[in-house]
């Protein structure tokens, strides 16, 4: 189970999508999901999530490096 999510930041290396990623996973509800448990919670530039170019393919390499680390 993983839940992607977006976050304000131009580049995937920015501090903000970690920052998004535990302000996610500490809601109510989200919490006892086996994603914020297992942290398979992955926040992504917004940008990038809903755009075709290059960040996206930067964005979907991070994704399935952090889906198959875990």
């Amino acid at each position: 189970e993983v839940i992607v999510i977006s976050c304000p930041a131009v580049a995937i290396d920015d501090p903000a999508c970690p920052a998004a990623e535990a302000r996610f996973a500490d809601q109510p509800g989200i919490a006892a999901t086996r994603a914020a448990r297992d942290g398979r919670i992955v926040a992504l530039p917004a940008r990038d999530i809903g755009g075709t170019g290059e960040g996206m393919i930067v964005s979907a390499e991070l994704l399935q490096a952090r889906v198959l680390a875990r």
